[in-house]
């Protein structure tokens, strides 16, 4: 790893070790003797010293001043505020938002592509007994191409590339991703004043498997898109191909966005071969809020991060389960007494029915019953996790399968018809694998505990529903 003295930084910057959260801060002692760390706001002791990081080629000047960022924050938590923590409310501070160079290694790659495989084309659909069947022609269907990628971008300090959802919300940062890495400028210290800057402490070794993994998904998407006669939801009518509405919201909304689609493929052979890669180092800006919740014997620390250059802004904001809890249950009451007004109110409010009246009245309002009870569990689950995603937004990445700029050359398509099949229950291929992610970071969309849930429910159905996601 390259630690010469960085340009511009002889004597007036030295790089602090952070005693709260150990990260090391470069900062401007010319301008500066005190400043608190922007991760955890412990203050900096310029005592705590330790040497620079490695050598940084580029810097990408902040163009977002801090009162648009801080309107910024300020309106991403005022939409968030009803079911909030009390003490968050109570202290936050837009004020304490605090601009940082985070350190990134940029990668343009030049890489030749061959994926191939069986897929799905689901060309009908009929409904007979309740029961949805299909009509399918299969098909052996192969993708090559060469494909250029410029400015993929991936965290080079090691504690902020550890982004773990049940555990930290670095998630966060790595969501107000892409940066417009192409208007980089040559390193120069006199762009850190004002501002403090994280230290680089990883090289490009430690970073190659991770960028062989993105740049696989990056082509994978492509050879995705060029597959679209194959996406699972190319029939308006067919809604087994839905996990749920929010799946269906999620695929209406990524429409625009074909690399994202579930496509009914099984890539058998998946090749990504590395032509050629230049890498430099950069700092990127970001404006970041912090905030540290302690709760009983857990605690979190909490991100909103801005983008610097684009104005992009995600957070995590403590959520007050109490609160949630309680307009839940007071969401199931409305709806038990709405159901025992439909089902008894009338004969606790009229006493001149006969008893035909009462056993039609009874038979009608317990027919409503199975349909209460099911708008409950509906509203429940709304409120459970709806709710709850806005303020954590645990799910929430840097789509870098189709936000990386890239060039697609040299394609050469196959599709060779292997077989039709009628009246099939089930339209998909076996072992569908089009749609999954190799950076070991992207969270799963149902957790293992409620895949093993489904499994045991349901065995048969869990399975596609496994294998869909």
């Amino acid at each position: 790893m390259d630690t010469r003295e960085m340009p511009g930084s002889r004597n007036t910057q030295v790089t602090i070790q952070c005693q709260g959260c150990g990260a090391g801060i470069v900062l401007d002692v010319e301008e500066t003797m005190s400043a608190r760390c922007p991760w955890c706001r412990e203050f900096l002791s310029i005592e705590q010293q330790m040497p620079h990081g490695a050598v940084t080629d580029a810097v990408l000047p902040f163009l977002l001043t801090r009162e648009e960022a801080q309107a910024k924050i300020a309106e991403f938590v005022h939409a968030r505020r009803r079911f909030a923590v009390s003490a968050f409310k109570r202290e936050f501070t837009p004020e304490n938002v605090m601009g940082v160079y985070l350190p990134y290694l940029v990668m343009d790659a030049k890489t030749h592509c061959r994926f191939s495989g069986p897929a799905g084309d689901i060309i009908a659909e009929h409904r007979s007994e309740n029961t949805n069947y299909f009509d399918v022609d299969f098909y052996d269907i192969s993708r090559e191409f060469d494909m250029t990628v410029s400015g993929l971008t991936i965290e080079a300090s090691s504690k902020k590339r550890a982004v773990d959802v049940q555990r930290n919300t670095l998630n966060i940062i790595n969501a107000i991703l892409p940066f417009d890495v192409e208007n980089c400028v040559p390193y120069d210290g006199r762009y850190l004043k004002g501002f403090c800057a994280e230290r680089r402490d990883t090289n490009i070794d430690e970073l190659k498997w991770l960028a062989g993994a993105q740049l696989h998904d990056i082509a994978q998407s492509q050879a995705n898109g060029m597959s679209e006669k194959y996406a699972v939801d190319a029939i308006e009518n067919v809604k087994e191909v839905y996990i749920n509405e929010k799946h269906r919201a999620a695929v209406e909304k990524s429409r625009n966005r074909p690399g994202l689609l579930r496509y009914n493929i099984r890539w058998d052979e998946q090749s990504v071969d590395l032509a050629g890669a230049q890498w430099k180092s950069a700092y990127l800006p970001v404006w970041l809020y912090s905030y540290f919740n302690r709760k009983g014997g857990k605690h979190m620390l909490h991100y909103i991060a801005v983008n610097g250059r684009t104005g992009e802004t995600m957070g995590s904001v403590p959520f007050d389960a109490g609160k949630r809890n309680l307009l839940t249950l007071l969401v199931l009451v409305a709806f038990a007494f709405l159901w025992w007004l439909l089902v008894f109110g009338r004969l606790y409010f009229n006493d001149g029915l006969t008893g035909a009246d009462i056993e039609a009245s009874l038979d009608a309002g317990f027919k409503l019953t199975v349909p209460f009870l099911i708008g409950g569990v509906v509203l429940w689950l709304i409120c459970r996790f709806a709710i709850g995603g806005r303020y954590r937004n645990e799910r929430e990445r840097h789509f870098y399968e189709t936000e990386t700029p890239i060039e697609v050359s040299n394609v050469q398509k196959t599709d060779l018809r292997s077989s039709s099949v009628a009246a099939c229950r089930v339209p998909y291929v076996r072992g569908v694998n089009s749609f999954e992610i190799h950076d070991p970071r992207v969270p799963r969309i149902l957790s293992e505990k409620t895949a093993a849930f489904l499994s045991a429910m349901m065995p048969d159905e869990a399975s596609e529903i496994l294998r869909r996601i």
